[in-house]
């Protein structure tokens, strides 16, 4: 969903699936670093390719980054998934 999203450069879908895989991340904690892989470099193309100029896109942004956040601090104490 997350690809789709970014493939059609649809805000509201972002939006929506970097709210349900933050939560994921917070309520799964380090059971969700096994899904490291497959989502970060998603999160990190979402956050290079959204302009900085709108409140729209300042907010996506900004819920990227939590994402990403909640997504390291899945990942804390298993630093090689990082690489």
């Amino acid at each position: 969903m997350l690809d789709l999203s970014i493939q059609q450069n649809y805000a509201p879908l972002q939006d929506e699936t970097l709210g349900l895989l933050s939560v994921l991340a917070e309520v799964l904690a380090d059971k969700f670093a096994a899904h490291y892989q497959k989502f970060m470099p998603a999160l990190k193309q979402l956050l290079k390719m959204t302009p900085n100029q709108t409140k729209q896109q300042k907010e996506l942004r900004a819920n990227c980054i939590e994402t990403i956040g909640n997504i390291l601090d899945s990942v804390k104490d298993q630093p090689e998934l990082c690489r």
